[in-house]
């Protein structure tokens, strides 16, 4: 009998995605069939269909009953506080549960002799705990893969530039907007034809580079948000228009540049 894991990602959009690609390359990797739960919460407040058509890694979807149980008591700050507690009550349902812990710190091959050992495994957490080379078997919804084709027609010596202001205290702290000016002016020193895509969570990030650098720097004018369908669509866009960029000037502690840079060619980040 295969092994069945039931992957619940936490965060948002780049920390489920690292999750859930790491649950399917583990699963080609032992046989194992997984379901996904995707809670629809305000760190990310639209469901995974929304966003995308299929995967080329096939899944299923936790069914219904358990997707209601795991909405009103699997919240990932209780699961690190309470984690013992959880595990206990859990166990009555899964043979081997994987939190965040288990997730950074067992190895290749504790995942493997301990997953194959098991015939049900809950794994949840934000954290990456197997190897994927990029993130290109997951396929957009149609109107998305228009949309991106679309604006993305006139890329042309592209840099993307991703700067991240309204929710990561440790980013803001160790990247300046300093620092994200003097990338870019290194960049136009060495080669003037260059231009730049935007990508932020902050208007006034972006009015300042527009202010500094004119029509050298370009953005989209669409709503961005964790809150509503619509503005996850508007981030999925910037996402998936900062992976047209030859390389990306951003802070690699965010996991929306380093999703970036591993869809379609894999680009260089370029650290501020």
């Amino acid at each position: 009998m295969k092994t069945q894991i039931d992957v619940i990602p936490f965060g948002g959009l780049g920390n489920r995605l690292r999750v859930l690609n790491s649950a399917l390359y583990l699963s080609q990797k032992i046989g194992a069939k997984v379901s996904l739960g995707w809670i629809v919460k305000a760190e990310l407040n639209t469901d995974f269909n929304n966003l995308y058509e299929s995967a080329t890694i096939p899944f299923e979807r936790v069914g219904s009953f358990r997707m209601t149980l795991f909405h009103y008591f699997l919240k990932h700050i209780f699961v690190q506080k309470y984690t013992g507690v959880y595990k206990i009550i859990l166990s009555l349902f899964y043979d081997l549960i994987i939190f965040d812990n288990e997730a950074l710190n067992w190895s290749k091959e504790e995942l493997i002799e301990k997953t194959t050992g098991s015939k049900k495994v809950l794994i949840a957490t934000c954290y990456q705990f197997w190897d994927f080379p990029d993130y290109n078997n997951f396929v957009l919804t149609r109107d998305l893969k228009a949309k991106v084709e679309s604006y993305s027609r006139s890329f042309e010596n592209v840099i993307g530039v991703h700067v991240r202001r309204t929710d990561h205290i440790d980013i803001i702290k160790a990247s300046s907007l300093n620092s994200y000016f003097e990338q870019m002016d290194k960049t136009l020193k060495e080669s003037p034809e260059r231009s730049f895509f935007i990508c932020s969570d902050d208007a006034e990030v972006k009015k300042e580079l527009k202010d500094k650098y004119g029509n050298k720097v370009f953005f989209n004018e669409i709503e961005l948000s964790r809150a509503s369908t619509v503005g996850m669509e508007g981030a999925i866009l910037d996402i998936y228009l900062l992976a047209k960029t030859e390389k990306i000037i951003a802070n690699s502690k965010s996991s929306f540049a380093v999703l970036a840079s591993k869809i379609g060619k894999n680009k260089e980040i370029i650290e501020v």
